[in-house]
C-alpha cells in the first residue's frame, strides 16, 4: 500500500468497507487517523484514531440496521490527497436515505491520515436525526 496513490488507497478502503472487512479497512487507516464528519447530527464530529473510527462506523451500521451503503460516483486524486463524490443509501426507522456526500482524504505512506465527509443534502441530515 505504501506505493499506492491516494485514489487507490481510498478505493481500497471503500472496497473493504463495502465488504464489511474491518481488518482490511484498518490497514488503510493510519493509527492516529483524524476522521471528521461535518455537521450537527448525532454522529457528526471528530474522531481521533483507528478505534474511534471503527466505533463511528459501528454506530452507522447499528443506526441503519446494517442497510447503510455507499456508491462512489466520482473519484480523483493527486500525490497526497484524494476526493470522492458518493451516493449514500440506507433505511432507518421508516426513513429512506438517498444523499450525495463528498469525502476528502490525506494519505501518507499508503494510509489515510485525515478524512473529511461533508454534505449539504438535507436528506442525509434528516435520516440520521434522532
Amino acid at each position: 500500500m505504501a506505493n499506492s496513490t491516494p485514489a487507490e488507497v481510498l478505493t481500497g478502503a471503500y472496497s473493504a468497507f463495502g465488504a464489511g472487512d474491518m481488518e482490511a479497512l484498518g490497514g488503510f487507516l493510519a493509527d492516529n487517523v483524524f476522521w471528521q464528519i461535518a455537521g450537527t447530527g448525532p454522529l457528526d464530529g471528530d474522531y481521533q484514531g483507528r478505534e474511534a473510527v471503527f466505533g463511528f462506523l459501528a454506530a452507522l451500521a447499528e443506526r441503519s440496521g446494517g442497510t447503510f451503503s455507499i456508491e462512489v460516483t466520482t473519484l480523483m486524486g493527486n500525490d497526497t490527497h484524494a476526493s470522492a463524490l458518493l451516493r449514500e443509501t440506507g433505511t432507518r426507522q421508516g426513513r429512506q436515505l438517498d444523499a450525495t456526500v463528498v469525502h476528502f482524504v490525506a494519505v501518507a505512506d499508503g494510509q489515510i491520515t485525515r478524512f473529511l465527509a461533508s454534505s449539504s443534502d438535507p436528506a442525509g441530515h434528516a435520516f440520521w436525526a434522532d
